[in-house]
């Protein structure tokens, strides 16, 4: 009767050990993986769309010098193409209206929405809107045929402008400001009688950074 008393009492105490074991596994593994318990647990109103708009934030990385004046030459260029010289153009002119135009040769630029996005890529749309609706008639690019053509226009150059100096002014996290100075040359081309500046904010708008205010300064 003692030994069977004895093997029930040993039996029952096995069995305890080992519920306890089995809860005390469960609980290490719970707190093994936090990030399992945080993923079941409710979320709370609005703290996704919260910790979205933070993380967008912190994606807008500073832009480095040498960015910015890259893209500044690339404006220049684009600007150009208004004021300076037409875009590349090859094979023989058309007559539109009596004025002549040429069939533009430039990559990825092959009608004129194409050129408007070229544009909107540098420039803002108040800035891109004041180079390609200029009342200026004839109007220097136009499709024809669903191709682009150019007006051809001559260049200018003002010789009295001497070394360029450029640079770049961080005027907050979504802004910054290139800072251009040109050189003012006497009559004999040679002699700097002084210095013009000019300003171009460099800004983030709707999640692009572009020119929103620029001219040529050559």
């Amino acid at each position: 009767m003692e030994r069977r008393l004895f093997a029930v009492l040993l039996l029952a105490a096995m069995l305890f050990l080992s519920a306890c074991g089995q809860r005390k596994a469960a609980y290490d593994t719970a707190a093994s993986s936090p990030a399992e318990a945080v993923v079941s647990a409710p979320a709370e109103s609005g703290r996704t769309g919260i910790m979205e708009a933070k993380s967008t934030v912190n994606d807008c990385k500073p832009l480095t010098e040498e960015e910015i004046l890259l893209t500044y030459d690339r404006a220049v260029k684009a600007y150009g193409w208004f004021e300076t010289a037409a875009m590349p153009c090859s094979g023989s002119g058309v007559k539109v209206d009596g004025t002549l135009y040429q069939r533009v040769d430039y990559p990825g630029v092959a009608t004129l929405d194409e050129l408007r996005d070229c544009l909107s890529e540098l420039f803002s749309e108040p800035v891109v809107t004041r180079l390609l609706d200029s009342p200026v008639q004839p109007p220097l690019y136009i499709d024809v045929d669903g191709a682009l053509y150019a007006r051809p226009v001559g260049g200018r150059e003002n010789a009295t402008r001497g070394r360029e100096t450029r640079t770049v002014e961080k005027l907050g996290d979504t802004a910054y400001q290139v800072n251009v100075s040109v050189e003012d040359l006497g009559e004999d081309l040679q002699t700097v009688t002084g210095v013009t500046c000019f300003s171009f904010p460099y800004e983030l708008v709707d999640g692009h950074w572009v020119f929103t205010d620029f001219a040529l300064v050559g």
